[in-house]
């Protein structure tokens, strides 16, 4: 299957504020989050049929959401996790099941920097937690913890990666075992800084692809069933990109160029969804619609 639809439209949602973030949960459920004007954050949820909405930050004494936020499924406690950045610049927690939604300041537990950018989050195959963000260093910082203390490492100093400009994208590739978060420099340059167990490094995925120069900060993620790796971020004419590799070289494509797509502003977001072997990606078009791009192996997004 192959396309776009317009999901504030089809849900009756407000408008967003920020770029989306999306997940995919086990249930079957693909979940947007986004930030509106009333600095709340919303959700979209949908499996096959109609697309639903919900305020997650309704009733919450909670200092005002600024930037972009994250999600995720997170799979040791059956929770939908949303992280988030303040305006003390602190990274706050949302979670939730099936009833109220919970909150934690992460940035307070761990003692940790305050950020100077939108976090990334993820979780890896012990059911540890992951939050990357940018400090006003230039240095990324990794939050971490599973049902206990948070705990803070410097991933910049950790792997003499180079100063990031943008805000990180980060995931786990549990066929190695690695962590990989991936930014942008000041020349628009994509790199990532990867580690594991006894491993750690830096790369210029630009570089590597001879891609467009990055305007966005970008999304990433790890397709298990494919083994492969993959990067989503806009260009200066608007087009998104995808960078993919597995352990080899580093593939480039325009996918607004294959899908005859509208023009994208911001940071798009993206996800794999194993249910149907299906790559998304999501993001924000110049009306502030909200737009889907989806594709699988067997049917091409350009077919």
């Amino acid at each position: 299957m192959s396309g776009h639809r317009d999901l504030t439209s089809v849900a009756k949602s407000p408008p967003s504020a920020s770029d989306p973030a999306g997940y995919y949960d086990p249930s079957g459920f693909s979940h947007v989050i986004y930030r509106a004007n009333d600095s709340h954050l919303y959700e979209l949820f949908w499996t096959t049929g109609a697309v639903g909405y919900s305020n997650l930050t309704a009733g919450l004494p909670l200092p005002r959401a600024v930037g972009n936020p994250v999600g995720y499924f997170y799979p040791g406690d059956g929770t939908n996790q949303v992280i988030y950045r303040t305006t003390n610049g602190h990274i706050y927690e949302l979670w939730w099941t099936g009833g109220p939604v919970g909150e934690n300041d992460l940035t307070a537990f761990a003692n940790a920097p305050t950020a100077a950018g939108d976090p990334a989050a993820y979780f890896d195959s012990f059911l540890m937690n992951h939050v990357i963000y940018r400090a006003g260093n230039g240095h990324l910082h990794e939050l971490s913890w599973t049902t206990g203390p948070v705990s803070t490492i410097d991933l910049t100093t950790l792997t003499s990666g180079a100063l990031a400009a943008g805000d990180p994208a980060a995931y786990f590739n549990p066929a190695e075992g690695t962590q990989h978060a991936i930014y942008r420099d000041s020349h628009g340059h994509l790199f990532e800084l990867w580690w594991g167990k006894n491993l750690k490094g830096s790369n210029d995925l630009t570089a590597f692809a001879k891609a467009p120069a990055a305007a966005s900060d970008p999304a990433a993620y790890f397709a298990a069933a494919e083994g492969t790796h993959h990067v989503i971020y806009r260009s200066g004419d608007g087009h998104l990109h995808e960078l993919y590799w597995t352990t080899g070289a580093v593939t480039h494509r325009d996918l607004t160029a294959l899908a005859i797509s509208p023009a994208a502003v911001g940071k798009p977001s993206a996800w794999y969804a194993p249910a149907d072997s299906t790559h998304h990606v999501i993001y924000r078009g110049t009306d502030n619609h909200l737009y889907e791009l989806r594709w699988n192996i067997r049917a091409p997004l350009y077919s």
